[in-house]
């Protein structure tokens, strides 16, 4: 057994903590890109929620009728039928991902699903609500 000077353990030590430290700054850039990247792509999909429909309205009119509201049409269908729908829309598929990944923690499995559950009727529970 060989036996290693101080300094030498040292220098080891010391750099495999840069490599480290250098691979997470990377994780965290790279982590940083990709919820930059999801939270855009969200939210350009919430404008082209209310943008796209049987009647196409401009962006200056969503802007007029969320800040500006006069009682046209174009503002009525905006506050009433598009920005509601699309906020249910958000804030569903954002339920349905955390209550996925509070399932995947739990059972300790990242391709969990209702259908590992003890209970057979368990996933068509949640199905229901």
């Amino acid at each position: 057994m060989r036996l290693c000077a101080p300094e030498q353990l040292r220098q080891t030590v010391t750099k495999s903590n840069s490599f480290e430290r250098m691979g997470w700054n990377t994780m965290k850039k790279k982590l940083g890109i990709v919820t930059a990247a999801g939270v855009l792509l969200l939210l350009s999909g919430m404008l082209a929620s209310v943008y796209i429909g049987a009647k196409n309205i401009p962006v200056n009119e969503i802007y007029h009728a969320l800040f500006q509201n006069e009682g046209t049409l174009n503002d009525m269908l905006v506050r009433d039928v598009r920005l509601p729908r699309m906020l249910c829309a958000v804030l569903t598929g954002g339920m349905l991902a955390l209550t996925g990944t509070m399932m995947q923690g739990v059972m300790r499995n990242p391709i969990a699903e209702p259908s590992v559950m003890p209970d057979p009727d368990a996933g068509a529970d949640r199905e229901a609500a």
